[in-house]
């Protein structure tokens, strides 16, 4: 394929494949603290080959899918990568607050909306000190009280 244009359905892939190697191996890409910074590399397969990301990874599904890795702490490698649409991705960020919740560890966010709470007072609330037990067990405005769903108990 080397010299050769890319089919047009492709190009997203094989832009894909570019983005993740230059994040990945270049020092001077401006993701590349993020990245290969912090330890993250391509598998030797991938990174030889953009036919071999295709194989292992296939097209994107849809125009909203873009490449994600499952466990941000691990390198792009066809048992670490999917193709996933933007919530997915944004659930998956390592600057997630991730709670548990009996034996499920979730993203804030999910945990927020499993209790029926607003993220943005139970993010509050654990700025201000609460446990997160507190913070999501409490009602959204307790008392009728605004004012105090955000105060330390």
């Amino acid at each position: 394929m080397a010299g050769q244009s890319k089919p047009k359905y492709l190009q997203a892939e094989y832009n894909a494949w570019r983005a993740m190697v230059a994040r990945c191996e270049r020092p001077h890409h401006p993701a590349f603290k993020n990245y290969g910074g912090r330890g993250i590399r391509v598998c030797a397969r991938w990174r030889k080959s953009y036919e071999n990301f295709l194989a292992d990874m296939g097209p994107r599904p849809s125009p909203r899918h873009s490449l994600d890795r499952k466990n941000n702490d691990r390198g792009y490698s066809p048992s670490n990568c999917r193709w996933a649409i933007d919530g997915t991705q944004r659930r998956n960020k390592r600057t997630n607050r991730m709670v548990t919740i009996g034996r499920r560890k979730m993203p804030l966010v999910d945990a927020c909306r499993l209790r029926g709470l607003d993220p943005q007072i139970v993010y509050q609330r654990l700025c201000n000190g609460w446990a997160v037990a507190d913070a999501l067990a409490d009602p959204k405005w307790p008392a009728g009280d605004r004012r105090g769903a955000f105060k330390r108990r």
